[in-house]
């Protein structure tokens, strides 16, 4: 059984109050002394009970992250990103999963049970505004990274919309006239911004939106919607996905299937994953800044924390295109088989 801070204070012949003063660096007792107490909780193995803790101070020293997926490797990015900045600032991490499948009624509170002194939460869409709209009287302070727009939070928002239609144009400057997106039902939603991209670069180049909708959020299901897709409507000459799981899935089952990559079909992915750099041909991706987001994400939350009365911080970065041989190729070969 752990050791309390009673028989602690009995073991090392102080006060509880001295012991309390040495752990949170209080004012009332010599360097001396805090050393010592320091030095025999090392010895003894004491620690402080933590939900005692929160009671007294009205903290947790614990955040949650809230996540809409846990399985890809993007998530794992986010969440190392969000640990390191929590940890260098001595604050514990629990990670929650938002996704609609594992969802309850009364879910908001569900995620709100367990008290925590403020929350990150990746991705908007109307799943997760629905948690926020109901759970938001009871809410810590939270800030929001990625695509969140309209939702009334701090937020760090990446403009996916501008990312997607830079992917696009980089797709018909190849020479791609028939442009296919493919993304899960789940993120298939009118207010996602890469499909806002997408169907706005499709109108103002004229080409008709080919929309393709895989069953749920993974790179097997990527590849068999691709296939599907092909079978029943031909070979697309340009693909843009909603993240690099969906390309890598859909390149596999293309490459598979005997198509060419890029020379008859050009891919982008969209996140930045490492992935991306180990397939047979190096997957085009739309990069998002990662580091730089979930640090001012964190700088925001800090700043909610310590003052809940400050205006709302927002800020807007710009993911990055970058262009690999999955489509660089294809505007070499077709001229190639131009001269021939």
């Amino acid at each position: 059984m752990a050791m309390t801070i009673l028989e602690f204070s009995r073991e090392i012949g102080v006060s509880t109050a001295t012991v309390w003063r040495a752990v949170h660096g209080a004012k009332g007792i010599s360097p001396e002394t805090r050393d010592m107490v320091l030095r025999r909780m090392n010895e003894l193995g004491y620690q402080p009970n933590q939900a005692a803790r929160a009671l007294v101070r009205g903290q947790s020293e614990v955040v949650s992250l809230w996540m809409p997926s846990l399985g890809r490797r993007y998530d794992g990015m986010v969440i190392s990103e969000v640990q390191k900045l929590a940890s260098a600032d001595h604050y514990e991490m629990l990670i929650r999963d938002i996704s609609p499948d594992r969802g309850q009624p009364g879910s908001a509170a569900r995620l709100l049970r367990w008290p925590v002194d403020g929350i990150i939460v990746a991705h908007a869409s109307p799943w997760v505004w629905g948690l926020l709209r109901d759970g938001m009287p009871n809410c810590p302070p939270i800030v929001g990274i990625g695509n969140f727009d309209s939702v009334p939070i701090d937020a760090v928002r990446v403009d996916l919309k501008a990312g997607a239609m830079d992917a696009m144009h980089h797709l018909l400057d190849c020479g791609c006239r028939r442009i296919a997106f493919l993304v899960a039902e789940y993120f298939n939603q009118e207010t996602d911004e890469r499909r806002q991209g997408y169907l706005t670069a499709c109108e103002r180049a004229g080409i008709e939106p080919e929309i393709i909708v895989a069953a749920v959020s993974s790179r097997l299901a990527a590849a068999q919607a691709i296939e599907d897709y092909v079978v029943s409507r031909g070979l697309p000459d340009g693909l843009l996905c909603f993240n690099d799981d969906n390309a890598i899935g859909a390149f596999c089952r293309l490459r598979k299937m005997g198509a060419r990559v890029p020379e008859d079909i050009a891919l982008v992915g969209c996140d930045g994953i490492e992935d991306t750099l180990y397939l047979e041909r190096t997957l085009s991706t739309i990069a998002f800044p990662m580091t730089e987001m979930c640090a001012m994400a964190w700088h925001f939350l800090r700043r909610r924390m310590a003052d809940p009365d400050i205006a709302r911080q927002r800020l807007v970065l710009q993911p990055s295109l970058i262009i690999r041989e999955s489509s660089s190729g294809r505007s070499l070969a077709l001229a190639e088989a131009r001269d021939a």
